[in-house]
């Protein structure tokens, strides 16, 4: 048994995956924020490199890493935390994927203004994380300009702060932020203009 099938089950350990080429020795699963923080504290103890992915459809984005020991997968931080459909703002988890998110804002009549590429298998941290946009961003902008605030697992095993990045929204102090699951990236609190008229 690995150290990590003991903080994630081993049903959720698998060998590891490539990104950008570098294959890395394990693939782990977490499926809350303490198994991130714990599989983090896990990997700095160890001195293993790890790289966080969604579904994996965006990995090549970016320079491959030096070493990559572990892949720490966040398919399984799939929630919705909250949605506020008044306020025309939603609370996810990283690995939230775009099709869940657009199937409960379409319920209340609201969408992600976003046109990212591979819509179909990239979830909310991926889009963030690689800042991904397509034609929308001339008139909608980026996602980083519809974020709130993110909560992100850092290098120590620890959940920081909610880190207030949308101009304008710095002072707020409605206690409205993401539930934020992973190291870098984990989840992610956004206003959500309703659905344009046809």
């Amino acid at each position: 048994m690995t150290p990590w099938a003991d903080i994630v089950g081993a049903e959720h350990v698998a060998p590891g995956a490539a990104v950008d080429g570098v294959q890395a020795a394990w693939s782990v699963r977490p499926g809350s924020v303490a198994e991130v923080q714990a599989c983090v504290r896990a990997a700095a103890a160890a001195r293993a490199s790890l790289v966080a992915a969604g579904l994996g459809a965006h990995m090549a984005i970016g320079a491959p890493p030096a070493r990559l020991d572990v892949v720490l997968r966040l398919d399984r931080l799939a929630r919705v935390i909250d949605h506020q459909p008044g306020d025309m703002t939603i609370t996810v988890e990283a690995g939230c994927p775009l099709a869940t998110l657009a199937e409960v804002l379409g319920a209340a009549g609201q969408w992600l203004p976003l046109d990212p590429p591979r819509v179909d298998a990239t979830t909310v941290g991926g889009l963030v994380a690689a800042d991904l946009s397509g034609p929308l961003r001339a008139s909608q902008g980026r996602v980083r300009d519809l974020l709130l605030g993110v909560r992100v697992v850092g290098a120590d095993g620890k959940v920081g702060k909610n880190l207030s990045i949308a101009r304008g929204y710095e002072g707020r102090g409605d206690g409205r932020r993401a539930e934020h699951t992973a190291h870098r990236q984990s989840g992610q609190h956004s206003p959500d203009p309703p659905i344009a008229p046809a």
